[in-house]
């Protein structure tokens, strides 16, 4: 299988965190998880740290709201088994895992097949700010 090409544009003034594309080549797309940047989530992506299988993002418009839901609650561990063994400092494997559940939390709203819920599903499982999922983290002892 060949893998997208993944263009990265430099953080800017007008674009702080720079951005990642991933050009929908095939139909399976690997993207590899950098420390900075946003991510755009577009068709089944293979999501990567450090070369190891994060998640795989289901298909567009394919999921009812119960089982986006269930797969996001599901993927949520993966993020720590990977970035466990991983080789990086405390603070940036806490900022891959917050983009990382961000990208998890885009991935289930664009697999509802109703796409008016996405609201409904963004209220049910609010993302929030980076620094209360480290707050939550840090009382669920997962960091």
């Amino acid at each position: 299988m060949k893998t997208a090409k993944v263009v990265k544009v430099a953080p800017t003034g007008a674009n702080p965190l720079g951005r990642e594309f991933a050009t929908p080549e095939i139909s399976v797309r690997k993207i590899q998880v950098a420390d900075s940047g946003a991510v755009t989530i577009r068709g089944r992506m293979e999501v990567l740290v450090e070369g190891k299988l994060v998640f795989t993002t289901p298909k567009e418009s394919s999921m009812s709201m119960s089982a986006a839901a269930q797969w996001y609650r599901e993927q949520a561990v993966n993020i720590g088994k990977v970035l466990k063994d991983a080789s990086m400092s405390p603070q940036l494997k806490a900022r891959t895992a917050y983009k990382l559940r961000q990208m998890q939390f885009e991935a289930a709203k664009k697999a509802l097949s109703e796409t008016d819920m996405a609201s409904e599903f963004a209220s049910r499982y609010p993302i929030g700010t980076f620094e209360s999922f480290v707050n939550d983290a840090i009382q669920n002892r997962r960091l």
